[in-house]
């Protein structure tokens, strides 16, 4: 079975030894989410490393679910 390494979501590096400023990139990690999704889909075992906060594999689809969940919650529809 092959195996991914996907990396996702923003980074910092610092720009002094003190850590009192760095560089930051805001990315989303919504990309590297998205590759997570296609490669198990794939067949592949996948180790995702994320920022916190970043998007996460399946979150787009989960969070449809319980949105529709939600909205049908006492209404008696399954």
């Amino acid at each position: 079975r092959p195996v991914a390494l996907v990396t996702s979501g923003g980074t910092a590096a610092d720009l002094e030894n003190q850590s009192v400023r760095c560089i930051d990139n805001f990315s989303t990690g919504l990309r590297g989410a998205i590759a997570v999704e296609q490669l198990l889909q794939r067949g592949y075992a996948v180790v995702h490393l994320s920022r916190k906060g970043s998007a996460e594999p399946f979150a787009r689809a989960l969070s449809q679910y319980l949105g529709l969940q939600q909205a049908n919650h006492g209404l008696d529809v399954q």
